[in-house]
């Protein structure tokens, strides 16, 4: 499991996304953005790039671990 901001110093979120869903070692590992950004096209284009989840901040640390726990029970049950 990866989580990521969309602004990452250096590199977009969403161009790490795109580059580590190219690369088969790394396809399969669930991502989870977190960003201030909460426009719809912000939205589509996150999950286009590949994201399994998308979480704007503010966010609860509660709401984190649910996410992160059910993306990885998702992806314990794909493999």
């Amino acid at each position: 499991l990866l989580i990521l901001d969309w602004m990452l110093p250096g590199i977009s979120g969403i161009e790490m996304t795109r580059r580590l869903k190219r690369d088969p070692r790394y396809n399969a590992v669930p991502i989870l953005l977190l960003t201030a950004k909460a426009e719809k096209n912000d939205r589509i284009c996150a999950f286009e790039a590949g994201v399994n989840d998308y979480i704007t901040k503010p966010f609860s640390p509660r709401d984190l671990i649910i996410r992160i726990n059910s993306a990885l029970n998702i992806s314990k049950n794909l493999n």
